[in-house]
This record gives C-alpha cells, sequence and structure tokens, in this order.
C-alpha cells in the first residue's frame, strides 16, 4: 500500500492497515534500516511527571515458539524453572 507524503509533512495511513492494530491515538516513530517504525503507544499522564509512553501489551501467540532450541528436554525446562523459583524465596 502507498502512503503519500504532503508539502507539509503529513502523512495519511490507509485505514486497511490501522484496522489490524489495537485502537490508538499516538505512536512512536524512529527509522530503522532507512525505513519509517510506527509503534502504537498510550499514554498515560503520572501527576507531577511528564507523560508516561507504555508499548501495549503483546499478544502470547505472538511469542510463543520465540524459544524453540533453548533447552533439549521437558526435564532442562522443569529444572530451569525450579532454579529460578528457589532464587527468588533469596
Amino acid at each position: 500500500m502507498l502512503a503519500k507524503r504532503t508539502a507539509k509533512n503529513q502523512i495519511t495511513l490507509p485505514k486497511a492497515l490501522l484496522d489490524q492494530l489495537s485502537p490508538c491515538e499516538y505512536f512512536e516513530v524512529t527509522v530503522e534500516n532507512r525505513a519509517l517504525v510506527l509503534r502504537p503507544v498510550k499514554i498515560v499522564l503520572v501527576e507531577g511527571e511528564k507523560a508516561v509512553r507504555y508499548y501495549p501489551r503483546r499478544s502470547l501467540s505472538k511469542i510463543i515458539g520465540s524459544g524453540t532450541g533453548l533447552f533439549r528436554t521437558a526435564a532442562e525446562v522443569d529444572e530451569y524453572l525450579e532454579s529460578e523459583r528457589q532464587s527468588w524465596d533469596g
């Protein structure tokens, strides 16, 4: 899809793309590898502080499988989790 930049540096984003995101009013805009990247943010005002930006929570379905190959067996996972639990207790 195309978006045109106006003389005032405004870009209208295609509705079909925005419909795929959670409703939001603000985006963090960065340049990565010579491309504009827009990330939805939620502005939360904290009393006496500047506005704080929080990214919306990611869906678990987007991170499932991201740890593939970290453990060879289910026993290794159990061992790791148990050691983490023990570290929480001090």
